[in-house]
């Protein structure tokens, strides 16, 4: 048998092994600034030590390239560089953290968040603070590993704290450039606010953490709060601010209508503190499991697991709620405010009208936009939003399913079918099947018990099968097929929904049975609880 080695299947060859003093000179070289920028910090209190901009840049920058030059050699996989490699991701994420949240001090005021919540501000500067006694903690454990390792002093000259200094005067430059877009934007508006409703359904989880008490923080990562749903739900905010700044910035609409500023900032405040969260829960999949101890100096540090998942939880988590549910009603206010009224003719459900499911989902659609919209049917208006409303209108659509099947009945020879059958049970049952033969009506139950109809031999056959088909009707053992419409008057984007939900059987088959909607009421889907 040939040797399959010797048609070229044998493995390829392991990667030789760097000497160990000459990737301790690359780590020398490339972690210089690092260490100086360590040196210069490590000497300050903690309350003397301060994030800036220009400081978290320094250090974002030199923690990346160090973590790809470490990664790029396998220091994952070796014992000597474990250690140092994590503390790397340590500077890397908390730095990119930090970041963010001096990013939202700055520009909290121009998000029109801090009237709204006064809390907000006291709270970001809290949160602050923590991460730069965690930043400083960290790079204090980086330095000590870097000596450990035996990396050399920086050379000279040395850094001095003043060199990320972030002295910002106050003031603002003149509004005086032309506006880029003199068209209005209504249109993009409108499918904006339609988008955020629609795109933010999936962040109900976010309720779920403002709900939840902080010794049971821990309780929430991996399910409902993870990377993965934090990251999906980040990126969905970044399109939706990227979709307001492409067609709605600097439009004469924005300039007219004061909320439309106010929708954005409240998108960019979500959008930040996701980002933050994202890298805080990232870190503590990744890293904190598995390297507690190479991450904080004690079991008991006032920088540890607990102050890590209310800035985690409690503060971007809670506020990303706050703030969503604020951008919502902004954008339930400017569908309201642009709302262009029209109406909508739409069969009624098959499977006995607007019982609990398809009242629930079309109140569902109203809700979610936050319009208000009504039905009319037999002369009555009944409020969409509302449940137990549409309920009230199965009165007359019975009513108007029996005289529909009584109109069949009369052509029917009812006295001739209650003569000829050895007993009433027999005749009832043959004009219902005749009826179904017919089309008029649905049997949902076979045999229909029909029994305690036919007590009373002194009511007239004709009354008797009226009696039958009210009561059987009202207990779900039969339906009545007709053509019976009900009105939508309301915002005609709520319309289109109610239509395509009419269209698609409002969720139920003609059995009753739950069907899937279209990826355009995709929306319901957190609704529905599928």
């Amino acid at each position: 048998m040939t040797d399959a080695n010797a048609h070229g299947a044998s493995s390829p060859p392991s990667p030789a092994e760097i000497d160990a003093e000459v990737f301790r000179s690359l780590l020398a070289v490339r972690a210089r600034h690092l260490l100086r920028i360590a040196r210069c910090c490590l000497p300050l209190q903690p309350e003397q030590f301060r994030l800036t901009r220009p400081l978290l840049n320094q250090l974002i920058a030199e923690a990346s390239q160090l973590e790809e030059l470490l990664d790029s050699y396998g220091a994952r996989t070796n014992n000597r560089w474990y250690v140092f490699r994590v503390r790397i991701a340590a500077l890397k994420n908390f730095s990119q953290a930090g970041y963010e949240l001096l990013h939202l001090s700055h520009a909290m005021r121009s998000y029109n968040l801090v009237e709204r919540t006064p809390a907000f501000a006291t709270d970001t500067q809290e949160a602050i603070d923590y991460l730069s006694g965690l930043l400083l903690c960290c790079l204090r454990h980086w330095h000590e590993e870097s000596q450990a390792l035996g990396l050399p002093p920086p050379p000279a000259p040395e850094l001095s704290p003043e060199s990320f200094n972030e002295d910002l005067p106050g003031g603002m430059l003149p509004r005086d450039r032309t506006r880029t877009h003199q068209e209005t934007a209504t249109s993009r508006v409108l499918s904006l606010a339609t988008q955020f409703l629609h795109g933010t359904e999936s962040a109900s989880f976010l309720r779920v953490v403002s709900r939840t008490p902080a010794d049971k923080y821990l309780s929430l990562i991996g399910e409902p709060v993870s990377e993965e749903s934090l990251r999906g739900l980040e990126v969905r905010f970044h399109n939706l601010q990227s979709l307001y700044d492409t067609y709605v910035s600097d439009s004469g609409t924005e300039t007219l209508d004061a909320q439309l500023p106010a929708l954005r900032g409240h998108i960019s405040a979500v959008l930040h503190l996701l980002r933050i969260s994202t890298i805080f829960v990232h870190f503590y999949e990744r890293h904190i499991c598995l390297n507690r101890q190479a991450l904080f100096c004690r079991g008991d540090c006032p920088l540890g697991l607990q102050g890590f998942l209310h800035v985690t939880m409690g503060y971007c988590l809670g506020y990303s709620y706050s703030f969503l549910q604020m951008a919502r009603s902004i954008c339930r206010e400017t569908l309201w405010r642009y709302a262009e009224v029209d109406t909508v003719d739409v069969p009624v459900p098959r499977f006995h009208g607007f019982h609990v499911r398809p009242s629930s989902l079309v109140a569902a659609i109203v809700g979610h936009y936050g319009s208000d919209v009504v039905m009319e049917c037999g002369g009555v208006r009944y409020n969409a939003g509302v449940p137990m409303e549409l309920f009230r209108a199965n009165e007359w659509i019975n009513r108007q399913k029996r005289e529909r099947v009584y109109e069949h009945l009369s052509s029917l020879p009812l006295d001739a079918i209650d003569r000829e059958s050895t007993d009433r049970r027999h005749a009832l049952r043959e004009v219902l099947i005749r009826l179904a033969e017919r089309g008029a009506i649905v049997i949902h139950q076979h045999p229909l018990p029909v029994e305690k109809f036919c007590e009373r031999p002194d009511v007239p056959f004709d009354e008797l099968v009226r009696l039958a088909i009210a009561a059987l009707l009202a207990e779900r053992r039969i339906n009545i097929q007709t053509d019976i419409a009900v009105r939508f008057q309301g915002d005609k984007r709520v319309l289109a929904d109610i239509r395509i939900l009419a269209e698609n059987g409002y969720g139920e088959n003609d059995s009753g049975n739950n069907i899937d909607l279209p990826d355009e009421l995709g929306y319901l889907s957190f609704i529905r609880g599928s």
